[in-house]
């Protein structure tokens, strides 16, 4: 009956360590797949770190397994802000401050952001120009109109008054 009972005991010893072992080994490779998938988009798209985390849970990763990948992944987090930002210069037209708010939206942090944005390389009047542009081809403005405009949208005044210059002039020639 001792016997039986210390096989019995021994069972359940190594049943636990099987077990413990098997959980911290389905971890790990959740941790390590995560990493993996980690990487892989951030070789095709840009990612804050809390916005790569949603993506890898939207995946079916935990959350602590998609923490674990953003933390040892490499990112350079600040070159990731300035990779979205070029992204977004390709696509649509901002301010310096409109660009960087955009960035912190996606997760970014403030000092990531304005990283990112200053560092885009963009020509801030020639996006004024661009917006005013827009602007002027949906609706009539005037020059003060249109600087208030471009400033709410957070270019600087000079910025704005650049644009509304140059395309108040070029609209009174079409005329």
């Amino acid at each position: 009956m001792r016997k039986i009972r210390g096989l019995f005991s021994i069972t359940i010893i190594l049943t636990l360590c099987f077990c413990v072992t098997m959980t911290a080994f389905a971890s790990k490779t959740g941790k390590q797949e995560a990493l993996e998938k980690a990487k892989s988009y951030l070789d095709y798209s840009s990612y804050s770190k809390s916005g790569l985390v949603k993506e890898l849970k939207k995946d079916g990763f935990t959350k602590e397994e998609a923490n674990y990948a953003a933390r040892k992944c490499g990112a350079n987090w600040k070159k990731q802000a300035k990779r979205r930002a070029i992204d977004y210069l390709k696509v649509s037209t901002y301010s310096l401050k409109g660009l960087a708010k955009q960035l912190q939206f996606d997760g970014f942090s403030k000092k990531q952001a304005k990283y990112g944005a200053k560092k885009s390389g963009a020509n801030w009047k020639k996006q004024a120009l661009k917006k005013a542009g827009t602007y002027l081809s949906l609706s009539s403005y005037t020059k003060e109109g249109l600087v208030e405009q471009l400033e709410y949208d957070g270019f600087t005044k000079e910025e704005a008054q650049y644009a509304a210059e140059k395309k108040i002039k070029k609209n009174k020639k079409k005329k």
